[in-house]
């Protein structure tokens, strides 16, 4: 066929589906199987009919499907997926993708190897592609429906993760075909065969995302580059993932999209986003109408028809085998890891909403033409393809109905009353406007109100005061949010921050959903991160392992910089993000007074609370603070500079060439402004080393020498300079700040001193003792200088004051 016909007849069923998509808005069925009814239509007339002919001649390959549909399909879901709520529930999604879809791949194999005369290979193979939840099909259905949000990612995360395992198992299973050996071998290379290609493909795609991340980063401004770079992000990644590195180029788009939605977007400006979500939904909604008209296209009835019977039998296996999955698999996965409950209610779409479509038919279409019961296995996958889309999805909304699962949450419930009541206010002001301009009479004005007000009145839910003070708190919550965002595009906080404050405010508003009551530790202690965050308690244990290590001294002082930088502008953060819901709180006019001061006492206490862990850094660093707010100060005011010139630009202002030249100069300035974490901390001196005891007296030359080898290094408030047990051999002076010396373990640890400036502690080391005997754990945020013992002895030896003060030491520490 020529590529002019192709393009015509590819542009008419374009044209076709978005029609019918118009037409049939109000059917109770999905618009996905509203496509495959036209295809299968177009399908029969195109043998009578000879204007139609043309359609025989289109195919729906196996490449066409893999490599231009499913990237973007799969990309365009990735991208919008709920990443934050995919980890949380990534335990049952996991189980329903592996150990679910194996099992679902053997108990279907093995009936239908039991009815049909085919090898149990190829069975297996009809079991594998025919198990697996189709993206295409999932998604672009649950796309229509108001499924809650943590259904939606559990049917979604399932879908986009199945499907790679199953083109993972076919591809195995195929390889078995020519494969000798012992049982125990095969499986033991098709388990291996099996993690390479699946974490394989994934580790393809983080790479990628995080490349195509950071080059976004220098594209922040232009629209077309960043969607450009989208593009080439998902079917570069599946492409060579596929065909250059045999790993999953599904897992590899699922891998990148996430990573893009995590590093590369909030690098972003908002008016980008927005543009770049829009893009991908044009481009998903083209492939997703293409692909379903060619499923339609694809059907052969009168084979069909033939086959019902088998067809009928695979259904009832896939079906009963997607049923023991759904209700066993889930509750144990929430009894295993702790999981929220799944209801039962959820299950029951989770089962019916395992939809087959697209890739289940490319992958029947793509094994060997040579293969036995080829044909057989194409009958039944389209067989049960069309069963799950013209019985499974159009009753899935029905029966969300009947499961109670699209009605208004308590929140939701409080949403549109405040809703409602925000458009009486609009209401009053636009017909007070008309009014003033003298085109509504005072009597019309009066009718047109009472009519709006008394229909706006009958859709007014009936809101009970604790939903109405659990939705202020989430509307609250939202305000700081949006303010954490800002403050991120404004450069006050990096990107670490952002994302740990983003965790921060979802398990609140998780817990506020969830109708958890918050105390007031909640507010007036510090936050206890480290239980939901798997990178403190990485961090953590990093620096317990390294603290005392002196190939890593120089590390450890740069690492502890960036801490207490981050830590310092993250309280800056929340108390700016407490201001803006304190604001907010005080200007909502429809909130109860009590309500009112209810979240107004939350939020000064928070305050009160932040502001004094501020007041402690400013204290023990006092430059800090000073560098603080000259170079945040600096670039928050070059960028508001650049946001006022990209307005003026957007508005006609001012002209390209003038917005050119102002905008590279306040690029090259912003740039210019130094890093936060650059050079924190005191250098150590002569004068400090020489208020030791230890070194009281000694040489200005030995001093100087000493003084050379130092490092300084910062401890934030509870962390652990040393610890009983460990081995160590570095003397710590403070410069600034207090520690605690604990002894003892467990019930019988006391506290035995109090360390400030000009201490020290770890002497003993010097002494031939290298076992710490007691715990040493920072009071408040301090600045420290560690000497080597090594460095220590090394002058020691030059110079006899220092060995005899050491003996000294030795002498007292004996009696």
């Amino acid at each position: 066929m020529p590529l002019s016909e192709s393009v015509l007849i590819i542009m008419a069923l374009l044209a076709t589906g978005i029609v019918a998509s118009g037409l049939f808005r109000k059917l109770p069925i999905p618009y996905t199987v509203v496509l495959v009814l036209i295809g299968m239509l177009l399908s029969s007339l195109s043998s009578h009919w000879h204007t139609l002919a043309p359609l025989q001649e289109l195919h729906l390959t196996p490449d066409l499907v893999l490599f231009i549909f499913l990237p973007a399909l799969i990309f365009e879901s990735g991208l919008n997926l709920n990443s934050r709520q995919l980890i949380k529930d990534i335990a049952p999604v996991l189980m329903l993708a592996v150990p679910a879809l194996l099992f679902s791949t053997a108990a279907v194999g093995l009936g239908i190897w039991l009815l049909l005369p085919v090898d149990l290979i190829v069975a297996l193979l009809f079991g594998a592609l025919i198990s697996a939840t189709d993206p295409v099909a999932v998604i672009s259905l649950f796309k229509e429906l108001g499924t809650p949000e943590r259904l939606t990612v559990l049917v979604e995360g399932e879908s986009l993760l199945n499907d790679a395992t199953a083109i993972v198992i076919v591809v195995i299973l195929l390889g078995l075909t020519t494969v000798t050996g012992t049982a125990m071998e095969v499986l033991g290379d098709a388990v291996w065969q099996f993690m390479v290609v699946f974490f394989g493909g994934s580790l393809v795609g983080a790479v990628f995302g995080l490349f195509i991340s950071w080059l976004m980063g220098k594209f922040t401004n232009e629209t077309s580059a960043v969607l450009i770079l989208s593009l080439v992000l998902a079917y570069l990644s599946f492409v060579i993932a596929e065909h250059a590195l045999h790993v999953s180029g599904v897992m590899a788009v699922v891998a990148c999209a996430v990573v893009l939605g995590v590093f590369g977007i909030p690098r972003l400006s908002s008016e980008t986003v927005e543009v770049m979500h829009e893009t991908w939904e044009f481009l998903a909604h083209i492939c997703n109408t293409l692909l379903f008209l060619f499923v339609g296209l694809l059907v052969n009835l009168e084979s069909l028809i033939g086959d019902i019977g088998i067809i009928l039998f695979a259904v009832l296996l896939v079906q009963t085998a997607r049923a023991s999955m759904v209700y066993s698999l889930v509750p144990l996965a929430e009894k295993l890891f702790h999981l929220p409950h799944v209801t039962l209610g959820e299950r029951h779409i989770m089962f019916w909403g395992g939809l087959k479509g697209g890739l289940a038919i490319a992958i029947v279409l793509s094994l060997p033409i040579d293969l036995p019961g080829r044909e057989q296995l194409i009958n039944l996958t389209l067989g049960v393809v069309l069963f799950t889309l013209l019985v499974n999805a159009p009753t899935i909304r029905p029966l969300i109905r009947k499961l109670g699962l699209d009605a208004l949450s308590d929140d939701e419930r409080a949403e549109v009353k405040r809703g409602l009541v925000g458009a009486r206010h609009g209401i009053d002001a636009i017909l007070e406007q008309f009014a003033s301009a003298g085109l509504l009479s005072a009597g019309n004005k009066q009718d047109i109100n009472e009519k709006t007000f008394d229909q706006i009145s009958q859709w007014m839910p009936d809101v009970v005061e604790s939903d109405d003070f659990r939705f202020q708190r989430l509307n609250a919550l939202r305000v700081e949010l949006n303010e954490l965002d800002s403050l991120y595009r404004a450069g006050v906080i990096r990107q670490y921050g952002w994302l740990d404050l983003r965790g921060e405010l979802q398990r609140k508003h998780d817990h506020i959903v969830a109708q958890t009551r918050y105390g007031d530790a909640d507010i007036d202690s510090p936050p206890q991160r480290e239980e939901h965050n798997l990178f403190l308690r990485f961090e953590n244990m990093l620096i317990a392992r390294l603290r005392e290590k002196d190939w890593a001294a120089g590390f450890m002082t740069r690492y502890q910089n960036r801490r207490l930088a981050g830590h310092l502008m993250r309280d800056i953060a929340r108390i700016l993000m407490s201001e803006a819901a304190l604001a907010c709180i005080r200007s909502e006019k429809e909130m109860s007074s009590g309500h009112r001061q209810q979240l107004e006492a939350l939020y000064v206490s928070q305050l009160e609370y932040l502001r004094s862990n501020v007041a402690r850094v400013a204290e023990s660093f006092p430059e800090l603070i000073q560098r603080f707010e000259t170079r945040v100060g600096s670039r928050v005011a070059l960028i508001a500079a650049l946001r006022e010139i990209e307005e003026a630009s957007h508005s006609g202002l001012i002209t390209s060439k003038s917005y050119l030249y102002l905008e590279s100069r306040l690029h090259h300035a912003i740039q210019s402004v130094p890093q936060l974490t650059d050079d924190i901390g005191s250098d150590a001196t002569i004068e400090l080393i020489a208020h030791i005891s230890l070194f009281e007296g000694i040489e200005q030359d030995a001093l100087s020498k000493i003084a050379s080898k130092a490092n300084t290094v910062n401890f934030l408030e509870g962390d652990t300079v040393i610890a009983t047990g460990e081995h160590g051999d570095a003397l710590y002076v403070v410069i600034r700040g207090e520690l605690s010396v604990f002894a003892g373990s467990g019930e019988d640890k006391r506290q035995i001193a109090t360390l400030g400036a000009n201490d020290f502690f770890g002497e003993m080391a010097l002494l031939g003792d290298h076992v710490r005997k007691a715990d040493v754990v920072a009071r408040t945020s301090c600045t420290l200088l560690r000497i080597k013992c090594k460095d220590v002895l090394d002058i020691a030896r030059q110079h006899t004051a220092i060995t005899e003060r050491l003996n000294q030491v030795k002498a007292e520490r004996s009696a």
